[in-house]
């Protein structure tokens, strides 16, 4: 079961790397039908309904994308737990989960619709991906982006959000 779930992943990446974005999603999608448990499956999915488009084709859905990134996440601390070299990856899974919860919150506010739940939910995955690889410079810029964010929602007497803000932010302009 897991070699044939592995055939169709490298051939969903050989997909991917040749721009058949569409295709690629559908060798993914077998892939997990084959074998559900599979982090690495999920993590390039969820990657790819997140950032997948170019000149011919667009495969962007940020719900997918979440659900995707966080079953990854979930899967890698999992594996986390018996196998430490899974920090790594988790921590990438937990950057991507961040940058999704980020992107749906964006497109909620320009619609209108509630959306610091989403800002939240991004922070909380960056700062976890930075304990998890405190080496991960970007997930401090998104942190301290999403934690300034929320104090602007919450208004200016958002102590704690503009103290973690800078406090990421100043982590961030170290690493670069």
């Amino acid at each position: 079961m897991q070699t044939n779930a592995r055939e169709q992943f490298l051939v969903a990446c050989e997909q991917w790397k040749k721009g058949l974005l569409a295709e690629a999603v559908k060798y993914f999608e077998a892939s997990i039908r084959i074998f559900d448990a599979d982090f690495s499956a999920h993590f390039q999915l969820g990657k790819l309904y997140l950032y997948g488009v170019n000149g011919t084709d667009k495969v962007v859905d940020l719900e997918k994308a979440e659900k995707h990134l966080a079953y990854a996440v979930r899967l890698g601390k999992a594996a986390a737990t018996v196998a430490g070299e899974m920090q790594g990856p988790t921590a990438e899974a937990l950057f991507h989960l961040g940058v999704a919860n980020y992107a749906i919150a964006s497109e909620r506010a320009r619609e209108g619709y509630p959306h610091k739940e989403y800002l939240q939910q991004g922070a909380d995955c960056f700062v976890e991906a930075t304990e998890r690889n405190p080496r991960l410079a970007e997930a401090y810029y998104h942190a301290a982006k999403c934690f300034a964010l929320l104090r602007k929602l919450n208004g200016p007497d958002d102590e704690e959000s503009a103290a973690h803000s800078m406090k990421n932010v100043e982590r961030a302009i170290w690493l670069d």
